[in-house]
């Protein structure tokens, strides 16, 4: 069993590729992929021989197949001008219409288009405003906090003010009792004075 090309096996065997490639795909041919990616037939030497008859007895039936193939290709190059014929023929009223549709079609897309446009651009606004506001809270929100970091520091500030205000007045209270106490011990001993000088007199 060898390997061979679709035109290799076509020449040997006297099918034609497509139809190898029939017979491959129906699996009545194996086959296997070259290096290049494409289809290789695997034949036996009987396998050929048959082929090679079975293209011999089918040769007339092609003939006659492209005879009749002749005859339909001209039919059908008769049907093709004559369409041709008709659409050459078409009415100019149609043209226009199809041009109108045509030109309405474009105006709507335009249209569309700029609707579409206007729509983005309206967003755009839309969301720089919002950026805007957000800086705008974030600016207050940082001046609100160092205010409140002011009035703090200002709170410890009158705290220890007042802390010392307390300490003054606690140090005054006791210089006042102090002299109180002074004051009294004063005059109780200038009440002993003259009641000794009195005794010595």
């Amino acid at each position: 069993m060898n390997l061979y090309s679709l035109a290799e096996a076509a020449r040997l065997t006297g099918l034609s590729v497509e139809a190898l490639r029939l017979r491959i795909k129906r699996g009545k041919l194996a086959s296997e992929l070259g290096n290049d990616g494409r289809p290789r037939v695997l034949l036996t030497s009987a396998e050929l021989e048959v082929l090679r008859e079975r293209s011999n007895q089918e040769k007339p039936t092609l003939e006659r197949q492209e005879q009749h193939s002749s005859h339909d290709g001209r039919a059908l190059a008769e049907l093709v001008g004559l369409l041709r014929e008709r659409l050459d023929a078409a009415p100019a009223e149609e043209l226009a219409r199809l041009r109108e549709a045509l030109a309405h079609a474009r105006g709507r897309a335009e249209a569309e288009a700029g609707l579409l446009r206007e729509a983005l651009d309206a967003a755009r606004l839309r969301a720089d405003l919002a950026e805007r506001e957000r800086e705008g809270l974030r600016q207050r929100a940082a001046q609100a906090e160092a205010e409140l970091r002011a009035m703090q520091a200002g709170a410890q500030a009158s705290a220890a003010a007042l802390r010392e205000a307390e300490a003054g007045r606690q140090a005054a209270a006791a210089e006042a009792e102090a002299a109180r106490g002074a004051l009294a011990a004063a005059r109780a001993g200038g009440r002993l004075a003259r009641a000794w000088r009195a005794l010595i007199g």
